[in-house]
């Protein structure tokens, strides 16, 4: 995924490109969903309880991440300085944003996907509902993590091959705020999950826009992946090297497991596939869990773990995962 951190070493002159692609790609699919919302605003269509709680869900998950993430001072500002009134501006702006942006692009997109692509949506809805433990919700939840997983160790993969070809241009990195301390981490991991929430809906922005230029079901599919698979590409060519084998092997990845996540398990697949790759990429892993940054590895564990068991629970249903037969 695009790293929200500061330029790689691999490719600086890359980094202009791939920032414009993320702004067009993002702020275009706000738009669309804008006008997409209008349009069914005026025809009275939409689910506008879904949608708002998917905007105060998305505002307070990016709210409190700020909140985590930032630094804050007693300072009365002055010049040069932030005091009370602008600290909470620049922590609840961006949340107010994030949640507006959320409505209209539910308010925009649910009636067509509902429309083209129901099955999208079944569980994202249920979820909505606070239907906490329906099996679909499940099954969504433990797609969307074991996908991203398989994904993840393709990409570590490719990274190893580059180490142990002596290429040495993937230089290790760590995003902003990391290493900080638990409620730093814990506030950049939330920040970025809101974010990548977002950029879930963004595939829908693209999907029903090459449906609607291409006037094929089938081509919209591909065209979404074309889409992704040069965002990823691009991401690649920043941070991990020039060397094209690595860099299709990694896009490929991203972007044909994501389009596959959301075309047979939906949206909600999709979101959690995004949030988890984030943690997994994000994650200062070691195995000396004596170290110092050792914490981030039992956050991430149990966090993965925990969506895991919550989806194969729900998939379960009244069921036991140990029925007496199979003990006998």
């Amino acid at each position: 995924m695009p790293h929200d951190g500061p330029q790689g070493v691999a490719a600086p002159a890359a980094w202009p490109l791939l920032a414009w692609f993320n702004s067009v790609l993002t702020l275009g699919g706000i738009a669309f969903f804008t006008l997409l919302a209008a349009h069914n605003l005026r025809l009275g269509r939409g689910d506008r309880r879904g949608a708002n709680r998917l905007s105060v869900f998305m505002f307070a998950a990016l709210a409190c991440g700020n909140i985590l993430g930032r630094h804050w001072t007693a300072s009365l500002g002055g010049p040069g300085t932030a005091g009370p009134v602008q600290q909470v501006v620049m922590t609840l702006g961006a949340p107010l944003f994030l949640g507006v942006a959320s409505w209209l692009a539910y308010i925009g997109f649910e009636p067509y996907v509902r429309r083209q692509w129901p099955h999208l949506l079944v569980a994202s809805t249920r979820l909505l509902d606070g239907r906490w433990r329906d099996p679909l919700v499940g099954r969504s939840v433990l797609a969307g993590v074991l996908a991203a997983i398989a994904t993840c160790l393709i990409v570590f993969t490719s990274i190893a091959v580059t180490r142990l070809a002596g290429w040495a241009v993937v230089v290790p990195g760590l995003a902003p705020g990391t290493l900080d301390g638990p409620a730093s981490f814990v506030g950049h991991v939330t920040v970025t999950s809101s974010l990548y929430l977002l950029v879930a809906m963004i595939y829908l922005a693209v999907l029903l826009l090459a449906r609607l230029l291409l006037r094929s079901t089938r081509a919209a599919w591909i065209g979404l992946g074309v889409v992704f698979c040069a965002l990823y590409v691009g991401w690649g060519r920043v941070f991990l090297g020039p060397y094209p084998a690595v860099l299709v092997a990694c896009g490929l990845a991203l972007a044909v497991t994501s389009v596959f996540v959301l075309w047979k398990s939906g949206l909600l697949a999709l979101g959690v596939w995004l949030v988890v790759v984030l943690v997994l990429r994000d994650t200062p892993w070691t195995f000396d869990l004596t170290r110092w940054y050792a914490w981030p590895t039992w956050f991430s564990t149990v966090l993965i773990a925990g969506l895991a068991f919550w989806g194969f629970r729900n998939v379960l249903g009244r069921q036991s995962a140990f029925p007496p037969r199979a003990l006998e």
